[in-house]
């Protein structure tokens, strides 16, 4: 598997997750989550893969910059046609030189990076967020059935199975 692939597939993961939640589930405010809900952190993900795949076609990314669409945290239909719409993207992508633009309170930085280790980042960022909706949803929303892996590392499973 390649790194589009990855990438695409913690995407499955994220809308295999929304799936099984209605609206009001998606987009109820959660104690355990800091009264954020289950479709702030998907658009959260979702609006960094969108700022990659705008920073694909102009060389230059830039996380800090996003659009924050209160539709992809309040809209699980939607928001599954956009997932499907930035993976279909993904698909076709090729390897290339970007810049990175972040800010860290001292001013813009421009960083060199490449499409494949801001594919890395994206997939283990949607991997640390999709603990979080694993915990709010287990928590939540019992009749809603996750895989046991969700929001755990590739590296974690593999180390788990090493250990079995």
């Amino acid at each position: 598997m390649n790194i589009r692939a990855n990438a695409i597939e913690s995407l499955d993961q994220l809308a295999m997750a929304i799936t099984q939640l209605n609206i009001e589930e998606y987009s109820r405010p959660l104690a355990i989550l800091s009264g954020n809900s289950i479709g702030k952190h998907v658009r959260h993900v979702v609006e960094f893969f969108e700022c990659l795949d705008l920073g694909y076609s102009h060389l230059a990314v830039n996380y800090d910059d996003r659009k924050r669409n209160l539709l992809l945290e309040t809209d699980p239909d939607y928001t599954l046609m956009r997932i499907g719409e930035l993976q279909h993207e993904m698909a076709d992508y090729e390897e290339k030189m970007l810049t990175l633009v972040v800010e860290y309170g001292t001013g813009k930085q421009t960083i060199y990076t490449t499409l494949f280790r801001e594919l890395a980042y994206n997939i283990e960022h949607t991997v640390h967020h999709l603990a979080i909706i694993k915990i709010g949803v287990e928590r939540h929303f019992s009749h809603v059935k996750l895989d046991e892996n969700l929001g755990v590392a590739n590296s974690t499973q593999q180390n788990h199975k090493a250990q079995a």
